[in-house]
């Protein structure tokens, strides 16, 4: 597995927890909705007493234009965590897809490796699920085991000490991070490291980044030897073999 001492979330755990962040969402709406009807509650009200007012209609009529701004503003996060919303359900039900398709083909198919698949429809069919807000990725390494990966910091820390591995090894100056440490590609490949995996895979929806102190750069010195790191990104095909050292 690619959890570097944690252990792999199962199937039943992963869709209870999807299931409660649609349910959060659901609630961020509902608020979002209700924010709005009350911002609209008020332009309403603030444009009947505005009438007569006088000196005070002009005061009065930027209240009714700054409140017309928050309904305006809160139908659109309302719309946005709604999309979220529907990303989250589409995944779910592409993981609840896959369960049904391993359980039907048995335990023997259930646990081979991506290459037990035709390439190209595990390829593409992991790539139409993936959100388009975020660089995003999805793995799967030897033994089958999977999961989604997205750029940006990390909780527990990872990103960092990536970085400081990096400026361990020479790679980077100290006191320095460099951005690819919290890059998809690259949290994989630590993830591989820290975890003695062998091969994976990882789909993402972005290209891989080159040039200095770039996942294409980068890679091969997190890797250890033996270690393979197959990359799909939306133009082609990278392969990468760890030259790293412990």
């Amino acid at each position: 597995m690619l959890w570097s001492g944690v252990r792999m979330a199962s199937f039943e755990e992963v869709s209870a927890e999807l299931n409660r962040v649609v349910a959060k969402s659901e609630e961020v709406a509902a608020a979002l909705e209700q924010a709005g009807q009350l911002a609209d509650e008020a332009v309403q009200l603030l444009t009947a007493v505005m009438r007569g007012a006088g000196q005070l209609e002009g005061e009065f009529g930027q209240a009714v234009q700054q409140w017309s701004e928050v309904a305006t503003r809160a139908a659109e996060l309302s719309q946005a965590v709604t999309a979220v919303r529907q990303r989250v359900e589409s995944y779910r039900r592409t993981l609840e897809a896959d369960r049904a398709s391993s359980n039907a083909a048995g335990p023997t198919a259930s646990a081979g490796p991506p290459s037990s698949l035709p390439p190209t429809t595990w390829i593409e069919r992991q790539r139409a699920q993936l959100p388009t807000y975020v660089t995003s990725g999805f793995h799967r390494d030897e033994e089958g085991h999977g999961d989604l990966v997205q750029s940006g910091a990390e909780p527990n820390g990872e990103d960092r000490a990536i970085a400081q591995h990096l400026v361990a090894i020479g790679r980077v100056r100290p006191r320095t991070f460099p951005t690819a440490a919290q890059h998809v590609e690259i949290k994989v490949g630590w993830r591989m490291r820290t975890s003695g995996v062998r091969r994976a895979e990882v789909v993402v929806n972005n290209r891989l980044c080159e040039g200095p102190l770039s996942c294409f750069e980068l890679l091969p010195l997190l890797l250890l030897p033996g270690q393979t790191l197959v990359v799909h990104d939306p133009v082609r095909s990278h392969t990468f073999q760890g030259k790293g050292t412990r």
